[in-house]
């Protein structure tokens, strides 16, 4: 009788186990399954609009609204890349440096963002004169 119980203990747990690992692997890993793909537009000097940075989602589309004071005479780029569940746009001003501020809006699209938790925005590199600085950490998830 003895024998009869752990057999059905150890059946029952090896079940409960394959039903677990099976749960996991149905709902719980949702894993990044294409290349992201980004485009975007930045607008100089969007004086009547109020610095920050929004988000929404649409699907598998995020569209992110950035808007920050920087030098007037800037050209910015960005650019981005991916790592596990984490996208990361980085923002370069390729233009000059110059004593007027104002603030820039940065309409940026990404493609194929389901599976992805976290957005990182670094902003802005000048030339070797300053790096990038992570300015917005940014939880998808909730």
């Amino acid at each position: 009788m003895v024998e009869k119980m752990k057999r059905i203990a150890i059946v029952f747990s090896v079940l409960l186990l394959v039903a677990l690992f099976g749960f996991v692997a149905l709902f719980g890993c949702v894993q990044p399954t294409e290349k992201v793909v980004m485009n975007y537009n930045v607008n100089e000097c969007s004086r009547d609009e109020a610095t920050g940075v929004w988000i929404e989602r649409d699907g598998n589309v995020l569209h992110i609204k950035q808007v920050e004071s920087y030098v007037c005479c800037a050209n910015i780029t960005i650019t981005m890349n991916t790592s596990e569940k984490t996208i990361r746009i980085y923002e370069e001003n390729i233009g000059e440096m110059c004593r007027c501020i104002c603030p820039f809006k940065a309409d940026i699209y990404l493609h194929n963002t389901v599976g992805y938790e976290n957005v990182e925005i670094y902003g802005v590199k000048f030339r070797d004169v300053y790096g990038y600085e992570l300015k917005h950490n940014i939880s998808l998830t909730g």
